[in-house]
């Protein structure tokens, strides 16, 4: 556990990093930088991890270096210089070289920060009489004459040349092949005299647009890294500060700033606000765990997803909100990558997003919505993913139409890294490229264990996939898809099986909580004999779902619950050793919460199913909403809590049933 004086000690590193005219500078930003929020996450016992994003933040004023030479490799170097770039101009730069010889070819770069240009050649005209002049421009840059020459230093194109069919209507820019961003550089050519030649660099906005794999460090150059102020309080009013400090905000991170507070009292309430110039955060609400062995009368935790943004408004968050739980618990789909459903009452801003900054973009405007940031502010957050936040369907490296895979892993760690940037995730969660951990534990003192899994990155490609598919989903009569019960396939991949099986084995908890993103339950599909299952929840991988509920009755697990979403709709199942036999025992109790907003089958559809599925004790897809769980140590109780509408902002909630889980007694009753 860290102590006060090592954390205050860090938080005096932090301050000094900030004041270093090296990494941060006074911020100055075009609107207020809190409009995406506050938010909490990953409660210990002595602290949690605080986020905010700043947004409006001003650029500023560049430098940038310049070189004429009379070779292409740039060994003989005739004039060189800086000039600045300055914002109010994109960035753009300049430079009238003046004293070159007539009638020859020069080359010449530019550079910033640790960034070089690609080398562009361009030549001074004869001697005497009218001389054109030479103009390296990036992009359209107003108005050309004939005659015109254009030299393509390097262009943008999608990984080892390969242009997917979805790319054609789509803009290339933003590919890259390499991590650091490089433009498209062209030399057009004007009227001047023979001794001048006028360089313009590429604007700073174009290579930070254009960075589509971004790794950690490598920003475009010119990316302003404003300080912002955190401070933790004991009330709300913010009178009794117990820490403050400085962190850096960093322009290759969308400005996220993720602070991991550490020294705090276990088991309490904390408020918390950040500070930019002269702005300052809404106050945000957090709390610690319990400390490990100490068993609380009661904990409230509440779980949701599935929130496409344009399928209805968040409203079910103003009722989380009014719940108070002590956590809340999310399980994928917190942004769509796709538009689809009917009766939109929004839209997304923009296309199906490929590239770092559409998926930034694709998170701002979720995190715009009031509900979710009130949310967010009330209390911490622990949250996994499923498929939308990357693509539809999509399974470890393999989408599900056919991308090529190197181009599907450049998109991948562009969503991954937009994820991280808008979640309040600690840093040893910060993705690497295409990798990043996501599963976790989270105990709250003795009375709880929380085991988050991650069902996306490490799972096998699912079997059997529709025709003329490479990937995705199917729902395939079971005796035709032999390859759906090899015993080789995993949900979770096998390191993570193992690092949840040596989890369960060693809880002490009271309840242990299966934290995932679908319905784990059977659920067959055909009326009558015979069986159809979905491929890509876990009746797609049914080796790997026996593996785990033998790990629950070997280890003899306590008490284990295991929560899900993805199906929008509400089921609360017996989950068995062998779902064919009823009299076979149950393992656990499943509750799998409706999606926040995002649409499903209709009722009818879904009762055809019940009578082959004894094991499912309710199924309703009417309502969105969320599930509210209320914990002790001799009871777990679940209220489904249904939306009146989802099209309305104020509309109402209610409890459409409610189940208990006697301690010791794995079976869901209805309460």
């Amino acid at each position: 556990m860290t102590s006060r004086r090592e954390f205050l000690r860090s938080l005096a590193v932090l301050a000094a990093a900030a004041a270093s005219p090296l990494r941060a500078q006074p911020p100055r930003f075009a609107s207020y930088p809190f409009a995406l929020g506050v938010a909490s996450g990953y409660p210990s016992p002595d602290g949690m991890v605080l986020w905010t994003r700043l947004t409006g933040v001003d650029p500023i004023a560049t430098t940038l270096r310049w070189e004429v030479a009379e070779d292409e490799a740039m060994k003989s170097i005739v004039f060189s210089g800086t000039t600045t770039a300055e914002p109010a101009w994109a960035h753009s730069a300049h430079v009238e070289v003046r004293g070159l010889e007539p009638d020859r070819w020069y080359w010449y770069r530019f550079g910033a920060g640790d960034a070089q240009s690609p080398v562009g050649r361009t030549r001074s005209t004869g001697s005497p009489g009218p001389s054109p002049s030479f103009l390296a421009s990036s992009g359209p840059a107003g108005l050309r004459r004939k005659p015109s020459v254009r030299v393509c230093g390097y262009c943008f194109s999608p990984p080892r040349g390969t242009i997917w069919k979805k790319w054609k209507s789509r803009r290339l820019e933003p590919w890259v092949a390499t991590k650091v961003p490089r433009p498209c550089w062209r030399t057009t050519m004007r009227s001047a005299t023979s001794s001048s030649i006028a360089l313009r660099s590429v604007p700073i906005e174009t290579l930070k647009r254009s960075a589509s794999r971004v790794s950690e460090g490598s920003a475009a150059p010119g990316g302003h890294s404003p300080a912002a102020m955190l401070r933790v309080s004991r009330d709300e009013a913010m009178k009794s500060i117990v820490f403050s400090g400085t962190t850096t905000a960093e322009p290759a991170w969308a400005h996220s700033a993720h602070v991991e507070v550490r020294g705090l009292e276990p088991d309490r309430w904390y408020w918390y606000r950040f500070g930019a110039g002269d702005a300052q955060s809404p106050v945000g609400r957090t709390r610690t765990a319990p400390a490990p062995g100490v068993v609380p009368g009661r904990l409230r935790f509440a779980f949701g997803s599935c929130q496409q943004y344009e399928q209805g408004y968040f409203g079910a968050y103003r009722h989380i909100v009014a719940d108070a739980p002590e956590l809340m618990v999310f399980l994928g789909d917190y942004i769509y990558e796709s538009s689809w459903g009917r009766d939109h009452v929004r839209h997304h801003d923009a296309p199906e997003p490929y590239t770092l900054e559409e998926y930034r973009a694709r998170h701002a405007l979720y995190r715009s919505d009031p509900d979710l940031q009130a949310a967010h502010a009330a209390c911490p957050w622990v949250l996994t993913w499923d498929d939308h936040e990357v693509d539809n369907d999509y399974a470890d490296e393999r989408p599900e139409d056919g991308m090529p895979r190197e181009a599907f892993l450049e998109r991948r760690a562009a969503a991954y890294r937009a994820y991280y940037e808008h979640m309040p995730l600690p840093a040893r969660m910060r993705p690497d490229g295409p990798r990043m951990r996501l599963h976790a534990q989270l105990g709250w003192g003795g009375l709880a264990q929380f085991h988050v899994l991650d069902t996306r990155q490490y799972r096998s490609w699912q079997a059997c996939p529709r025709r003329n598919r490479a990937g995705g989903s199917n729902t395939v009569d079971v005796e035709q898809c032999a390859r759906l019960f090899a015993p080789g396939r995993s949900m979770l991949g096998f390191a993570q099986e193992r690092w949840l099986d040596a989890a369960l084995a060693r809880s002490r908890a009271g309840w242990n909580v299966i934290a995932q993103t679908t319905r784990m339950a059977q659920f067959d599909q055909k009326p009558g004999p015979g069986r159809r299952a979905w491929t890509d929840g876990w009746d797609g991988y049914p080796a790997a779902r026996t593996r785990l509920f033998e790990a629950l009755t070997s280890h003899k697990v306590s008490n284990p619950v295991v929560i899900g979403g993805d199906v929008h709709s509400f089921h609360v199942s017996q989950l068995k050793a062998d779902f064919d036999d009823p009299a076979s025992p149950v393992v656990a109790a499943e509750f799998v919460g409706t999606s926040i907003t995002s649409q499903a089958w209709a009722q009818e559809r879904v009762n055809r199913f019940l009578p082959d599925n004894p094991h499912i004790v309710l199924a309703d897809s009417r309502y969105r909403g969320y599930t509210r769980v209320d914990v002790s140590p001799k009871l777990l109780r679940a209220d489904l809590r249904a939306m009146a509408s989802v099209r309305e902002r104020d509309a109402d909630c209610s409890t459409l049933a409610s189940f208990v889980v006697e301690d010791g007694r794995p079976d869901p009753k209805l309460a």
